[in-house]
């Protein structure tokens, strides 16, 4: 019983490099990028797997306002460094203090890490962040992140080859875990000097 387990972890601990390049392998395979040709058409970068990342990757920017506090919070931070952009809330931005806003809309843009919407009533901040059509769940095990990639890639690299070549041994289940987790490791650490 002892060898059978101690040839287990042998096995294990070299069968994780095998397992970490075949994963570096398909990580690289997805990465590449669309390029927007001049008639208006797309081409895809020209590794294989760069197509499905690009679909599982669908998203849209959804625009988040400062409202209530947070918005005036935003506001007296602003005028601490721009005191002459100070407006009142119920009154029309005149033609003077609309022309200063617009003109320093890019420094405060930068400076504050928000985006403005500027108009004669109204000056609004706001945040844009992706809204992914799939979860990251699916996402990152599957192209998304070379440590989270161990666990789904992990069952056809080392669960389901090691059933089957140890006629489904009960420890083989317990150390698909710490190889997921031993895999995730090597995985940053190949990938990380790249």
């Amino acid at each position: 019983m002892h060898t059978h387990l101690l040839y287990l972890i042998v096995l294990f601990i070299v069968y994780l490099l095998p397992q970490a390049m075949v994963i570096n392998g398909i990580f690289l395979a997805s990465r590449g990028s669309t390029e927007k040709l001049p008639g208006g058409f797309e081409i895809d970068g020209e590794m294989i797997f760069y197509p499905l990342r690009k679909y599982l990757e669908q998203s849209e920017d959804i625009r988040y306002y400062y409202l209530g506090k947070e918005y005036y919070d935003l506001l007296d931070k602003i005028y601490l460094q721009y005191s002459f952009l100070k407006f009142s809330m119920d009154q029309e931005l005149s033609d003077d203090l609309l022309f200063a806003w617009k003109k320093h809309q890019s420094l405060i843009e930068q400076n504050f890490s928000v985006k403005t919407q500027i108009s004669r009533d109204n000056i609004m901040f706001y945040k844009e962040y992706p809204e992914y059509r799939f979860s990251k769940y699916v996402r990152k095990p599957l192209f998304g992140c070379i440590i989270c990639m161990a666990s789904f890639w992990g069952l056809f690299t080392f669960l389901l080859p090691a059933l089957f070549a140890f006629h489904f041994d009960p420890i083989i289940y317990a150390l698909y875990f710490p190889n997921t987790a031993c895999l995730g490791y090597l995985n940053y650490k190949i990938m990380k000097p790249l």
